[in-house]
Order: structure tokens, then sequence, then C-alpha cells
């Protein structure tokens, strides 16, 4: 990995609240409609990891390892990463699995189209997001894949992740793509500058 002088991005991501992210996977889980277990699961996945959406889509079922809580999946560039599941994401990923070969064509991807059964592909993704997102909120707003992305990385770095773990949670090759995290958490950033500086020179 590279963290040869990163530059500062020139404009910052739209990404969801902890509550907003709440409302919309507690809506999506609460779901009585046949798609409901595999969105929640998809949803779930999108940001206990903070995977790409071509990513998300070209998971397989050999690669997710639900004992050891994380799914190893083959990025940008054919770059390979594990990334890692919350304890509410396993849940709804073993419910999803459990419903998955109701569809399954004869191909091992994760994520189906319903009701074919094809390969999830990016376009449906974004209407899975969309359409959830929408309803999780109560109001039109346009939530998609790299949304969670982002709340995800942000998340994770307001609660005290290092900006390196970060990136390689991320599957970044340089730190110059997670840089943009640091303007997303001030306050956080701002109290550990102060912690961090020597008190007999910073009184």
């Amino acid at each position: 990995m590279n963290y040869h002088n990163p530059h500062p991005p020139t404009h910052l991501p739209r990404v969801l609240s902890p509550y907003e992210v709440k409302d919309i996977l507690d809506t999506t889980d609460a779901a009585s409609d046949s798609y409901a277990p595999r969105d929640s699961a998809i949803l779930h996945v999108l940001y206990s990891t903070g995977c790409r959406s071509a990513e998300l889509c070209s998971m397989t079922t050999d690669r997710v390892d639900l004992a050891n809580a994380r799914i190893h999946i083959i990025g940008k560039y054919k770059r390979e990463r594990f990334v890692f599941l919350t304890p509410a994401a396993i849940r709804a990923l073993e419910v999803w699995i459990a419903l998955r070969p109701r569809w399954a064509g004869p191909h091992n991807y994760l994520w189906l189209n319903l009701p074919s059964g094809a390969p999830l592909s990016d376009r449906v993704l974004r209407l899975i997001v969309h359409d959830r997102g929408a309803r999780g909120l109560g109001k039109p707003m346009n939530v998609h894949p790299h949304m969670f992305r982002h709340s995800f990385a942000t998340h994770v770095t307001d609660n005290g992740a290092d900006l390196a773990d970060v990136a390689r949670m991320m599957g970044h090759a340089s730190l110059d793509s997670t840089m943009v995290y640091m303007h997303t958490a001030p306050n956080r950033l701002a109290a550990a500058h102060a912690a961090a500086m020597p008190q007999e020179i910073a009184r």
C-alpha cells in the first residue's frame, strides 16, 4: 500500500447518519415481502463491509465464512482482501443463504436477481438500495450503494479507527482515497489532536 504524499479530496461524499442507516436496516428487516430477506442481507453486508457495488455483486457462496465473520472478495484490479461482518449482518446472511436455493440458478453467486435466479446485476442493486432507502427514511432520497460505503468509512473513522486500517478495509491502494474521511470526522480528529499534543507545550 502506498502512503506517500496523500492529497486531500476536492469534495466530500454524502453520507447517512448512523440513525438513518439504522432506520433503513430496521425497516427492511421488518418488511414482509418475499424479497425482503435478500434485500436485508444486502444492506447489512454493504454497511458492515464498506464494499463496492461490483464487489458485492461478484460475491460467491464459497467465499462466505460466517464462522469467522468475513467474506473473501476480489476487488479493484483483482486485489484480494477480507471484509468483515457484524453479528447483525451474519444473522441476515444466514436467513438469505437458507432461502437462496429456492431461486438459485446453476451458479454460485451469493446474490440473485429475483425471481429469475440470475446473478444480481448492478442496476438491480441500485434499485434495491434506492427503494429500501426511501422506505426506511420515509421520504424520497437518492440512496445508492456507494452512500453505504461512504457511511461505513465515516462511521468507523468517527469511532476511532486508524486511517491506514480504514484504507485496508476499503481496499484503497493508497491513502489518497481515504483522506476524505479525515474531513468527515473533524470532531474526532480535533479530540485526537488535543490528546496527542505535548501538554507542557500546548497549555
